[in-house]
């Protein structure tokens, strides 16, 4: 808007510049004329006189000038100066200048107008500034006051303190709302510096001088929060904000202005924002469901690790590679589209509540049931910006109900397989379910109309009363029999022997229904007490589902056993009866099996109920073991005592061989990411010290060029972990693709010799290489080849202590290449060399992490070589006697292709010179660390092995010792066990510097006599740390 306005005072001024000096030259020939008629006037009444002309001509270039300027002056007096010539001297005398005296009256009033136009120009123009200078002071000391009456007001309704700090004086001026925010005066504060630094928190004060001495030395603007105590003894939070002044009359600015403001607010809603984030992530990651925030894009914006574990990135309606792992179905049985997912419709602003009921497909391929539960994010105006969901895991409820619907669905199974009448009542006696033999035989077309009728009110009066009380019997947990006469509902006479029994429930022994079994006795009621016993003892098998079932004695002796159960011991019902229950085959040479149902029985029999259930193994006839649950249930007769034992169970074996296979693989799984860990942190820590050391020596090309070696082999060795991992993931989902070629096998044994040559010249081994020297060809894909043999190679070369020796023999065998890799190493287990081909499959050391590895290159080399119709095989005799892996291929005959051809260590932290001992089978991490102290100011010696460490420590008399863990020979526990025991290891400060870092490895440390437990690779911040603490120790020695 200014530059707009000005460009347009620029226009105006012109465009009246213009008009004046139209307006100059109308005036001049107006005034030019008006002088020629008073003249001829003049003339006509007293006649002509050259004095009257010239006052004419002065008078008209006066008030020309004075009223349009110099140049209207100017022409004015020429154009009556021509005139006068031309008229009076050419026209009237016929000469110009006939002597002097006239030539001057002719020339002065020419001279006269000039001179006067000039000067009364010039007087006009200083007025006309004058004025203009006078009205612009005026409005510019209003302007003024205006503006500092707003910024005194802005000053003090932003609660800011300003100042002026002379850079070389180091004198302050405070100006602004001084008092407001701290309560001092600009007066009691102006002055020094340290005025001002005495009021600043001292924790905070050593912060605020190196922050204010850095940019008054580079002279750079400075920003910095700090706490300030108030007159009252309060303390505040203050944001200062300065600024250098360009100064021209210094080629460096003297001043810094700037401003200081209260920010105690912030502060304190930044740390309330702070800890009420700390909350809510707490309590996200203790709830039992999995909860996340999701953005309008599909992006998780926040959850806890139960949602991570099932949407690590994006909704799965929107994730890819993730989408084909959930599953939903809509009431039709049709699948539910993605869009249709609850995450989705809650971005679509719709609740979705209770949520979607998804099959899940874990990572190892398990299905598993959850809930997911989503409701839209609304902003303040109403529109949705994300959504929040819940994911409940179900599996259990879901195989809940369908174990309840197959049990529902087997006892009406079994139900219709009885032909008695069989009746299901609720513990008040109400009839709840029939089966469909019964129905029939009792003549009963619509046994619907008697649901939730009383079932003793069914039978007819004389019956009604034997009736209650057998629903009353079972209701209180006892068996009721008796006999009624009753016909059908058709009229057909029948007797009925009548049992009514409880049915517990399977958790807490609760009874839940009453089962009453009528059976038609019609014609049989002289039957004798064993033939009904046996009836009854029938039944009782019958009313229970379970695989193994055996209705035993009081005294626990075999009365009857299922099918199932003589089928696992091979033996025929007669040999069986009689026997006592623990004797039988299931359970010989299992004293613990037949002390454990010893004990169920005694439950079973004292609470007057079922026993607690347990998981047991048995004998089967062919020699296996298997295993069941077992509950036993007691039957009572009409006085409560014990008249059998009902001994029940479920073979679980397969369960129990899956949830064996769950907890091995698990096992492998932990075992395998703690080893991945380990095996990255190990490179990791040689980096890192190397960067330090290229950071720290820059002068030393030997040290940095050390240093770049370092963390060019340590990269390379972290590449190829990734690698190997890449491959077994690429492997396992058979994404891998040969290119293959016709190969000469020299080559290929030429890359992977290259490729291994670096790690086995640094582990100082001897190399054989034995090839025929005909020219062999395979058929393969050179870099998967390579790959194999090469991981073959490495596995040798680490398995195999120093200056050992490594064979590479290559042999044909008919129409087949045999490749052998020999070595002297460590060598195989018998039991072990069928698993060392599994993956995360490690062989077992006697020492902890004597050798690297994550368990998965020789998986890889198998898949790989089966993907080239060929074969690899392990041999060893044994532990030390070293091992021999052979890859088999087969030959091709004919010719190949032609295309087969940082940190940094703060120097405010200053120790006292100590003696310290790094020990680390590593070199790398041994000599980077080792290099880091000393250039920090610190004697430093290595070693490279428990033994070496003990050894050098006696030597050496450190007052620090930085020990690795796992060590080969000797591992870092034992070490310092033996150091603690000397008289002299007993004051040394003695740290763990491990890759391995869990819970369970910290406490071993602090078992063993660590003082402390750091994991690689330990920032050098934590070892000044440590540093501090081992001043302390020293002193208080």
């Amino acid at each position: 808007m200014i530059i707009q306005s000005q460009c347009l005072s620029d226009r105006s001024l012109r465009d009246r510049t213009s008009q004046l000096r139209v307006n100059s030259l109308l005036l001049a020939t107006l005034l030019s004329a008006a002088m020629v008629a008073i003249c001829y006037a003049i003339e006509a009444v007293i006649g002509y006189t050259s004095e009257s002309l010239a006052m004419l001509v002065a008078i008209a270039a006066f008030c020309a000038a004075w009223y349009g300027g110099f140049w209207a002056g100017t022409l004015t007096t020429l154009l009556g100066s021509c005139y006068f010539v031309v008229y009076f001297c050419v026209v009237r005398y016929n000469s110009i200048g006939h002597d002097a005296n006239h030539l001057i009256e002719i020339l002065m009033p020419a001279l006269c107008g000039i001179v006067g136009s000039t000067v009364y120009h010039n007087l006009r123009e200083d007025r006309r500034r004058a004025d203009v200078a006078a009205e612009s002071e005026r409005l510019a000391r209003c302007e003024a006051e205006t503006w500092q009456g707003r910024y005194n007001a802005a000053v003090k309704a932003s609660r800011s303190v300003l100042y002026d700090c002379n850079r070389i004086t180091t004198q302050v001026v405070y100006g602004g709302d001084c008092e407001g925010v701290l309560g001092y005066a600009a007066t009691e504060l102006n002055g020094d510096i340290s005025k001002w630094i005495s009021l600043i928190y001292p924790d905070d004060r050593p912060r605020f001088l190196q922050g204010l001495n850095q940019a008054i030395a580079a002279c750079t603007n400075f920003q910095t929060d700090y706490r300030m105590i108030r007159k009252d003894g309060s303390i505040v939070w203050m944001r200062d904000d300065g600024y250098f002044a360009d100064e021209q009359t210094s080629d460096r600015p003297i001043h810094a202005i700037g401003f200081v403001r209260d920010v105690t607010g912030e502060k304190r809603a930044e740390e309330r924002l702070r800890l009420n984030e700390e909350r809510l992530t707490t309590l996200l990651e203790q709830l039992p469901v999995g909860v996340g925030v999701i953005g309008l894009d599909g992006i998780v914006v926040q959850s806890n690790p139960i949602m991570l574990h099932y949407v690590p990135k994006m909704a799965a309606s929107l994730d890819p590679e993730r989408r084909h792992r959930w599953q939903a179905w809509k009431p039709d049985e049709s699948r539910l589209p993605p869009e249709e997912w609850p995450a989705m419709r809650a971005l679509r602003g719709e609740q979705v509540v209770p949520g979607t009921e998804f099959l899940f497909t874990e990572d190892d391929g398990q299905q598993v049931w959850i809930k997911m539960a989503s409701s839209p994010l609304k902003g303040g105006d109403g529109t949705v910006v994300g959504a929040i969901s819940v994911i409940e895991d179900i599996n259990v409820r879901k195989k809940a109900e369908v174990a309840l619907r197959r049990s529902d669905e087997l006892n009406r199974s079994l139900m219709n397989g009885i032909t008695d009448c069989v009746y299901v009542l609720n513990t008040n006696g109400r009839l709840l379910m029939t089966n469909d033999p019964g129905m029939r035989l009792a003549e009963i077309d619509t046994p619907e109309t008697l649901y939730g009728k009383d079932w003793a009110e069914l039978w007819p009066p004389e019956t009604m009363k034997d009736a209650h009380l057998s629903v009353e019997a079972a209701a209180g947990g006892g068996v009721y029999t008796f006999e009624a006469f009753c016909s059908t509902s058709k009229g057909t006479p029948k007797w009925w022997e009548v049992t009514t029994s409880p049915v517990q429930e399977s958790s807490g022994g609760r009874i839940g229904r009453l089962l009453a079994i009528a059976r038609d006795i019609t014609g049989r009621r002289e039957k004798d007490l064993l033939l009904k016993e046996s009836e009854q003892r029938f039944r009782a098998v019958l009313e229970h589902q379970f695989q193994f079932t055996a209705l035993l004695s009081p005294d626990a002796r075999i009365v009857i056993v299922s099918g199932s159960a003589l089928r696992h011991a091979d033996v025929s019902h007669e040999a069986i009866i009689g026997m006592p229950f623990l004797d039988a085959p299931w359970f010989r040479r299992l004293p613990d099996v037949q002390e454990a149902w010893r004990r169920q029985f005694e439950e079973a029999a004292d609470n007057a109920g079922m026993s607690s259930r347990m998981e047991v193994p048995f004998h089967v006839a062919d020699g296996s073991v298997r295993w069941a649950i077992n509950t036993v249930s007691a039957i009572r007769n009409h006085a409560g005592t014990v008249e059998y034992l009902l001994a029940e169970g479920i073979d679980i074996t397969e369960r129990k061989l899956t949830e064996d296979k769950l907890k091995e693989s698990d096992r492998k799984k932990d075992e395998f990411l703690a080893t991945l860990a380990h095996e990255l942190r190990n490179p990791l820590a040689s980096i890192r010290y190397a960067l330090k050391i290229m950071s720290l020596a820059r002068g030393n090309l030997d040290a940095v060029e050390k240093a770049v070696g370092t963390v060019d082999r340590q990269a390379g060795h972290m590449a190829r972990l990734i690698d190997d991992l890449m491959d077994l993931s690429r492997i396992s989902r058979g994404g891998v693709t040969l290119q293959k070629t016709k190969l000469l096998i020299a080559d290929i044994l030429q890359d992977a010799i290259d490729f291994s040559r670096p790690l086995i010249d640094e582990r100082g081994h001897d190399f054989v290489l034995k090839i025929p020297p005909e020219l062999l060809y395979v058929d393969g894909d050179r870099t998967r080849l390579v790959q194999v043999l090469y991981n073959l190679l490495t596995n040798a070369t680490n398995y195999t202590e120093k200056r050992g020796q490594i064979q590479l023999v290559v042999e044909q065998q008919g129409d087949d290449v045999v490749i052998a890799v020999e070595d002297t190493g460590v060598g195989i287990p018998a039991d072990m060399l069928n698993k060392v081909f599994d993956m995360f499959t490690r062989v077992n050391q006697p020492q902890p992490n004597a050798h690297s590895g994550l368990g998965i290159g020789l998986n890889i080399a198998r898949a790989l070589v089966d993907m080239h119709n060929g074969s690899i095989a392990a041999e060893s005799d044994g532990l030390g006697k070293g091992s021999r892996f052979t890859v088999r291929l087969p030959l091709v005959k004919s010719t190949p292709d032609a295309s087969s051809g940082g940190y940094a260590i703060s120097s405010g932290n200053k120790h006292t010179r100590r003696r310290i001992l790094v020990v680390d089978d590593d070199r790398n991490v041994a000599d980077g660390l080792s290099e880091i102290l000393r250039i920090t100011g610190h004697d430093t010696q290595t070693a490279y092995g428990g033994h070496e460490a003990i050894a050098a420590a006696e030597a050496f008399q450190p007052d620090m010792i930085l020990m690795d863990i796992g060590m080969p020979v000797l591992n870092g526990y034992e070490a310092c066990r033996q150091i603690r025991e000397k008289p002299w290891g007993k004051r040394i400060m003695i740290v763990a510097h491990s890759g391995w870092g869990t819970p369970s490895d910290k406490q071993k440390t602090v078992d063993a006599g660590f003082d402390c437990h750091v994991v690689k690779s330990a920032d050098p911040a934590y070892l000044d740390g440590l540093l501090e603490k081992l001043e302390l120790k020293m002193t208080d020695a």
